[in-house]
């Protein structure tokens, strides 16, 4: 018979525990977070059967960044836009062409290969300060700011950020596209196309 305390999705259920729980973004296990109080219900069989998770600034937890994988962002200069649409509340910003440093080390920086790849990004509670007046665009420049840390021309990835988000785009022709909200999800789609080595 299963024991459903040993299951992440029995604690999910319940809203006084599901608020105090992460998940890493690249292997998708649970854990609470290390910044949840001393006492709250729960916590004793969260820490008994799930365990504590730590998960750095691309949402990915101790155990992945130390397994060896490379690291990958995406430089927003060399990127296209080609639409941007609103949904519920939540901007889509659809990239049919991102260009993505990897690298064993600190991508863009340290020698690695250069990959395009389709990607959306979505950022709840959107609210928009500026745009372009048409798409699509070569994008010149930008930053995310997920928090009080703001990434300059770069997106991390993988990305699952809860909290205030704020991105600036810049194409060529000098217009900008400002979005604020509180969530950040970024998802990569079809396969990787390889493009070059990079070399600093």
């Amino acid at each position: 018979m299963k024991n459903e305390q040993l299951d992440s999705e029995w604690y999910l259920r319940d809203p006084r525990i599901r608020k105090w729980m992460v998940q890493c973004a690249a292997c998708k296990r649970w854990g609470y977070r290390p910044d949840a109080p001393p006492k709250f219900h729960g916590r004793a069989q969260l820490e008994r059967h799930i365990g504590e998770m730590k998960l750095d600034k691309r949402g990915i937890c101790v155990q992945c960044s130390a397994a060896g994988n490379k690291n990958r962002t995406i430089e927003i200069h060399d990127s296209t836009l080609d639409a941007i649409s609103v949904r519920d509340g939540t901007a889509v910003v659809h990239f049919p062409r991102v260009y993505i440093h990897e690298s064993m080390g600190t991508p863009g920086v340290d020698a690695g290969s250069g990959w395009v790849q389709e990607a959306l990004l979505r950022i709840s509670d959107a609210a928009f300060t500026r745009s372009f007046s048409k798409l699509p665009v070569d994008l010149l420049d930008g930053y995310i700011k997920l928090g009080d840390e703001v990434l300059k021309n770069e997106i991390p990835i993988p990305l699952s950020h809860k909290g205030i988000v704020e991105l600036r785009l810049e194409s060529w022709n000098d217009e900008v596209v400002l979005i604020t909200g509180s969530s950040a999800e970024l998802e990569l789609i079809g396969k990787p196309k390889y493009l070059e080595e990079f070399r600093p």
